[in-house]
């Protein structure tokens, strides 16, 4: 983990002392910490690790004495889908409560990582790059000289070894064609999902679910598979930044699922607030109450919603384009083609990108709302100072999603439109929105 951060962790006491459920810890120059707890599965113990073990190991944690950022379980049990899945939900669910994140690297995921370090598979797998003896050296030399004397005495020998030869290249510019027309349909998918998010201030769950996580997850799919057939066509350097990046973007991919949880959350909170008018009488603390909560779940989704915008805008589209230009670099060295300067250009880029990416994060802005009007010519940087102008410009642009959220949040909502239909909150006409497809 050390090497992975590029800061050293350290352990968390030893045996016999209280741990708070953390083995080990790295302190950032934020001041907050990004801490590990190991959990050990083996045999016919390595499925069993599940939801409940999550959530022991999460309650063990908030006696920490540091602010912590993320909280990362490393098992050698298999990667999970709804382990994931479930540690996706959960870190949804602390980000609103102002905690830190979680995360679940299974045995998988740790091996990947092991594989792209070479300082840990030399500090553990150091017989990997053990020397050869003197003997070993003679014996090798002694077979290259009778290799050599059989290809001189048999010519078709070299014939033969030279087709095979060909065979294997045009083999490596097929995988290489069919990675970049994978990666063109997975950038085609972002950037429609750049678009919609341009277009609207504020995305609503149907427009992040049809524009964005749907259609880029089975691209993103493919893209991963069409990666780990690359490591034979490849120089070792570029397929380890192409691998890493992939597995990056893997991670960025959950950050739209953040944002469409987050906005599921407010759309939930705008249907309630609907219902709490079918009282007859009104509870002006509830009232009050609900007001706040509709405005700090569409203010944590705006957030959402503009990090995923920038990290797509920023570091997504920009890493696919320069990983393309990688691939085509060596799909035409093995062809012995030329290669423009631009192209060079753009592949020397992704190490750029990787380590900007890695470095990113979205400072909370104090207008979400007013920099979402202006995200598509905006650096991801970008502060708007705050004033009595831009609050009063910052409430407008709230008031206009939560005219919005009482048409949008219902959409599909067929059991909640007919209860709504039925205490006089809504008109008939409202039916239409269960049949209305999604805009």
């Amino acid at each position: 983990m050390s090497d992975h951060y590029k800061r050293q962790f350290q352990r968390w006491g030893r045996g016999g002392q209280r741990q708070n459920g953390i083995d080990s810890f790295m302190l950032q120059e934020n001041g907050k910490a990004i801490v590990l707890q190991c959990k050990g599965r083996t045999g016919s113990d390595s499925s069993s690790f599940d939801i409940e073990d999550i959530d022991s190991a999460v309650s063990k944690i908030e006696s920490f004495p540091h602010p912590i950022e993320e909280f990362i379980i490393l098992t050698t049990a298999d990667d999970n889908v709804d382990l994931h899945n479930y540690a996706a939900q959960l870190s949804v669910s602390r980000l609103h409560q102002s905690k830190c994140k979680v995360s679940v690297w299974g045995w998988h995921h740790i091996s990947d990582m092991i594989g792209v370090s070479e300082k840990i598979q030399r500090s553990f797998y150091g017989h990997w790059f053990q020397r050869l003896s003197l003997l070993q050296w003679t014996v090798r030399a002694s077979l290259a000289v009778i290799l050599i004397a059989a290809g001189i005495v048999v010519v078709s020998y070299a014939i033969d070894e030279r087709r095979a030869s060909a065979k294997i290249s045009a083999a490596s510019v097929k995988d290489l064609q069919e990675f970049v027309r994978s990666t063109d349909d997975l950038e085609r998918a972002y950037s429609s999902c750049q678009t919609m998010l341009e277009k609207h201030m504020f995305a609503f769950s149907h427009d992040i679910k049809n524009s964005c996580t749907g259609p880029i997850s089975k691209k993103i799919n493919e893209v991963t598979l069409q990666v780990e057939r690359l490591g034979a066509s490849l120089d070792a350097a570029s397929w380890s930044e192409i691998d890493e990046i992939s597995k990056l973007m893997l991670e960025d991919s959950r950050q739209g699922l953040i944002a469409l949880e987050m906005t599921g959350g407010f759309e939930d909170e705008v249907v309630r607030s609907l219902k709490d008018m079918c009282a007859k009488v009104k509870d002006e603390d509830l009232f009050a109450s609900r007001n706040k909560s509709i405005y700090e779940a569409g203010r944590s989704a705006m957030i959402a919603q503009l990090n995923y915008f920038f990290t797509i805008r920023d570091f997504i589209l920009p890493a696919l384009d320069s990983m393309k230009a990688r691939v085509l670099v060596q799909a035409r060295s093995v062809v012995s083609e030329s290669i423009p300067d631009n192209m060079i250009k753009k592949a020397n880029l992704l190490s750029n990108i990787l380590h900007d990416r890695k470095n990113f994060e979205l400072e909370v802005p104090k207008q979400p709302f007013t920099l979402s009007v202006i995200k598509d010519r905006s650096s991801r940087n970008i502060k708007i100072s705050a004033g009595e102008g831009f609050d009063f410009i910052e409430q407008a642009r709230w008031q206009q999603v939560l005219v919005n959220s009482r048409v949008e949040s219902l959409r599909g909502r067929s059991d909640d439109i007919e209860s709504l239909i039925s205490c006089g909150v809504l008109k008939q006409e409202a039916r239409k929105l269960m049949s209305e497809p999604v805009r």
